[in-house]
């Protein structure tokens, strides 16, 4: 195969079945998350480090719609409009938005009268998260759930997907996040991710995980910041329990999942 030349259809299918190849895209791009990290001058637990991590999501943003358009089945890997798989299919990833959505409402009207939140601040973090969630999930619940469903079918690489995004956290030790914390996100986003692998695959689009993802991710670390300026941190308890629960309920259903193609 000539990678200099645009790939027909049935070539880019067949990419998603060479290892080398899926392999050397991933490698690619946990080396510009990677260098990021070692790049910025902040501690992970810092928001200002999600602030300044924008530019290296926006490299990763253009280097995966630049080996996509080049190599891959676009709709193959979840890049298309959503169908609507009836509410019952679609409730636990409705269920953390509207969990998160109002745990971040109820964490910002607790901040103590005369304090007033940096608004700036916070369309900040959540220009560097939306880019977060569509790179993570256009990376695991797309590229590697296609191309693992191709190698060992649907549930062994929806599971094998799931781990790949737990250990891609892990990352965040070269950030400063002690190991016990590192171990615990592991788990965390293992949970977070079974729901949005469900979310896609029941609605073959990557489109609602992409938003969900990136609002959580926003909630979280700005409700983080007001909680460091007197905020209620009982709104982020209950949201981040409320995901765990949701987690557990697709990590379910991820194990039972039969079929074919995630995205036909």
């Amino acid at each position: 195969m000539n990678l200099w030349r645009p790939s027909t259809s049935h070539m880019r299918l067949r990419n998603l079945d060479s290892r080398p190849l899926v392999a050397a895209l991933v490698i690619v791009a946990l080396l510009l998350v990677l260098a990021g990290i070692l790049r910025s001058s902040y501690d992970y637990r810092d928001p200002r480090f999600v602030v300044g991590f924008f530019g290296t999501e926006l490299q990763l943003t253009v280097f995966l719609a630049f080996a996509t358009a080049w190599l891959l089945p676009i709709d193959r890997l979840g890049l298309r409009l959503p169908r609507w798989p009836g509410f019952g299919r679609i409730a636990p990833l409705a269920t953390l938005a509207v969990a998160i959505a109002g745990a971040w409402w109820a964490t910002r009207t607790s901040v103590p009268a005369g304090v007033a939140p940096d608004s700036t601040f916070s369309w900040m973090v959540l220009r560097s998260t939306v880019l977060v969630g569509i790179n993570e999930e256009w990376i695991f619940r797309g590229l590697l759930l296609a191309a693992f469903h191709r190698w060992w079918g649907l549930r062994r690489g929806a599971i094998a997907a799931l781990l790949c995004f737990g250990a891609f956290h892990l990352l965040n030790l070269a950030a400063g996040v002690p190991l016990q914390l590192g171990a615990v996100q592991m788990v965390s986003t293992i949970l977070l991710g079974s729901v949005f692998l469900m979310a896609a695959i029941d609605t073959r689009s990557l489109l609602w995980p992409m938003v969900v993802h990136a609002l959580y991710d926003f909630a979280v670390i700005d409700m983080g910041s007001l909680g460091a300026a007197g905020a209620s941190p009982v709104p982020m308890l209950v949201a981040v329990s409320v995901g765990g629960v949701l987690g557990l309920i697709s990590l379910v259903r991820v194990a039972r999942l039969q079929g074919g193609s995630p995205y036909d």
